[in-house]
Protein backbone atom coordinates (compact mmCIF):
# COMPACT_ATOMS: atom_id res chain seq x y z
CA UNK A 1 0.00 0.00 0.00
CA UNK A 2 3.11 2.20 0.64
CA UNK A 3 1.12 4.29 3.28
CA UNK A 4 2.13 4.47 7.06
CA UNK A 5 -0.21 5.22 10.29
CA UNK A 6 1.86 6.10 13.53
CA UNK A 7 5.45 4.93 12.14
CA UNK A 8 3.29 1.87 11.22
CA UNK A 9 3.24 0.11 7.32
CA UNK A 10 -0.55 -0.04 6.52
CA UNK A 11 -1.38 -3.80 4.13
CA UNK A 12 -4.59 -4.18 1.92
CA UNK A 13 -5.99 -7.60 3.12
CA UNK A 14 -7.89 -9.29 0.11
CA UNK A 15 -9.79 -12.77 1.31
CA UNK A 16 -12.18 -14.56 -1.41
CA UNK A 17 -14.53 -17.10 0.76
CA UNK A 18 -15.81 -20.38 -0.90
CA UNK A 19 -18.50 -18.77 -3.17
CA UNK A 20 -16.14 -16.81 -4.81
CA UNK A 21 -16.64 -13.57 -2.86
CA UNK A 22 -13.76 -10.95 -2.14
CA UNK A 23 -13.85 -9.01 0.94
CA UNK A 24 -11.26 -6.63 1.02
CA UNK A 25 -9.69 -4.74 4.46
CA UNK A 26 -7.53 -1.77 3.66
CA UNK A 27 -5.48 0.05 5.99
CA UNK A 28 -4.96 -2.90 7.72
CA UNK A 29 -1.82 -3.29 10.10
CA UNK A 30 0.10 -6.75 9.92
CA UNK A 31 -0.23 -8.18 13.38
CA UNK A 32 -4.25 -7.64 12.70
CA UNK A 33 -3.40 -9.99 9.56
CA UNK A 34 -1.59 -12.33 11.48
CA UNK A 35 -4.42 -12.66 13.95
CA UNK A 36 -6.76 -13.29 10.66
CA UNK A 37 -4.35 -15.73 9.78
CA UNK A 38 -4.45 -17.52 13.41
CA UNK A 39 -7.84 -17.56 14.21
CA UNK A 40 -9.98 -16.78 10.90
CA UNK A 41 -11.43 -13.76 11.72
CA UNK A 42 -10.65 -10.32 10.57
CA UNK A 43 -10.76 -7.43 13.34
CA UNK A 44 -9.34 -3.86 13.61
CA UNK A 45 -7.14 -3.71 16.43
CA UNK A 46 -4.91 -0.86 16.73
CA UNK A 47 -4.06 -2.37 20.40
CA UNK A 48 -2.79 -6.02 19.19
CA UNK A 49 0.98 -6.13 20.28
CA UNK A 50 3.57 -4.44 17.45
CA UNK A 51 5.42 -7.29 15.27
CA UNK A 52 9.19 -6.88 14.83
CA UNK A 53 10.33 -9.37 12.22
Amino acid sequence: MGEQNDDRELYVLSIENAEGKTKVMEHAYKEEIYEYIESGSFEYNDFLPIVND
